[in-house]
């Protein structure tokens, strides 16, 4: 008698594989997201390197105006100084810049009542030429740079709005802020005790001070966790890159 020859899988064979197949994804799903994820921050930095440099091109261009940036980072594809528009888009940022500056989860500097985002642009310019909230105050108020009786602070601790305004129109952009805050420094510099974190140091260290700021970063977390962790990337004005939470100036004293 001819025995009966069996063909395929049975039931149980199929969904031992499937368990299987199952198992192995769990191993590898998140070896693959975390791969990705170091590929992405390593694109970033490349694209920050580069926005650098060019920066830093128009300094020297521009030279005979003393310190200044451009009023916007698209400026630098239009102006011959990026090779590619990509450079302006995080890897993380899945809208392709058209999101602006921020992603959903965070708040801070990245909130766009900041007036900083720039449309194809992923990335926050912490020396834009646009109107910077938080030093347009009435021009009878000032801004503290210092504790008081602090020897490390100039005379007049109190910065005015006309010191803030460089160039004598009537707002203060974030450019000129940003080298105010700079060169003279403000009340982040100093510890809980009045003493200076860098010492004798007066306006913070260029290598600790942003000039660009990712916040996509922080695109893998969620709630709360996504405005405290380290997870906004900094580019420095002395090619330093650090991690950092949304204050900057809270981080890279501690």
């Amino acid at each position: 008698m001819r025995s009966r020859r069996r063909f395929g899988f049975t039931l149980i064979e199929i969904m031992v594989v499937v368990a299987i197949i199952g198992v192995l994804i769990g191993i590898l799903l998140p070896v693959l997201q975390h791969v990705r994820r170091k590929s992405n921050i390593a694109k970033c930095e490349s694209n920050l390197k580069q926005l650098l440099t060019g920066l830093k091109a128009y300094q020297v261009d521009y030279a005979s105006e003393g310190d200044c940036f451009p009023a916007t980072l698209t400026y630098m594809v239009q102006g011959g100084y990026l090779a590619q528009p990509k450079i302006l888009v995080c890897p993380f940022d899945m809208s392709g810049g058209h999101a602006g500056t921020r992603h959903p989860n965070t708040a801070y500097d990245s909130n766009p009542v900041t007036g900083v985002a720039e449309s194809g642009c992923s990335y926050f310019f912490e020396f834009s030429g646009k109107k910077c909230a938080w030093i347009n105050f009435p021009q009878t108020a000032g801004y503290e740079i210092g504790p008081p009786d602090d020897p490390l602070t100039p005379e007049n601790e109190i910065m005015t709005f006309d010191q803030f305004n460089t160039n004598g129109d009537s707002i203060v952009s974030w450019g000129e802020a940003k080298w105010v805050q700079l060169k003279f420094g403000d009340y982040w510099l100093h510890g809980a005790d009045g003493k200076a974190i860098y010492g004798d140091l007066r306006g913070w260290p260029p290598s600790v001070f942003p000039v660009i700021r990712c916040f996509w970063h922080q695109s893998a977390l969620e709630g709360p966790k996504a405005n405290t962790e380290k997870n906004v990337l900094n580019q420095s004005i002395e090619s330093r890159q650090f991690f950092s939470g949304m204050h900057w100036e809270e981080s890279v004293k501690n």
